[in-house]
């Protein structure tokens, strides 16, 4: 197989795990929404990290790489990501506002005062 052949099949096959992958936040999204415990169980610094890499892969895509599908599926990724780390610490806001969670996921187990 030549290169510029491989090149066509890996820019295919990224263009569709990208698009799949785009698709897979809305579940994550709908499960932080209708969480009642402030999104305990969602790991909150790794969305922000995620978040942050699809950000300088969007930036790489479009500044180093010029790539604009490369660009657009990190752009939509890093979307993606804010969406759920956003969301994520408004639910974890709105707990610790209503104080119907104690433990917020954040790695620290709170010993409720009697």
């Amino acid at each position: 197989m030549n290169v510029d052949a491989l090149r066509e099949i890996l820019t295919a096959v990224y263009g569709a795990t990208g698009a799949a992958l785009l698709a897979s936040y809305a579940p994550q999204i709908r499960s932080v929404w209708r969480s009642k415990t402030g999104a305990a169980d969602v790991s909150l610094l790794t969305w922000c990290l995620w978040s942050m890499a699809s950000t300088i892969a969007a930036l790489y895509a479009h500044f180093v790489a010029s790539d604009a599908g490369y660009f657009l599926l990190s752009l939509g990724n890093a979307a993606g990501c804010y969406a759920v780390a956003g969301l994520t610490a408004f639910k974890r806001s709105q707990a610790r506002t209503s104080g119907a969670h104690h433990g917020l996921g954040l790695g620290v187990k709170q010993i409720p005062s009697h």
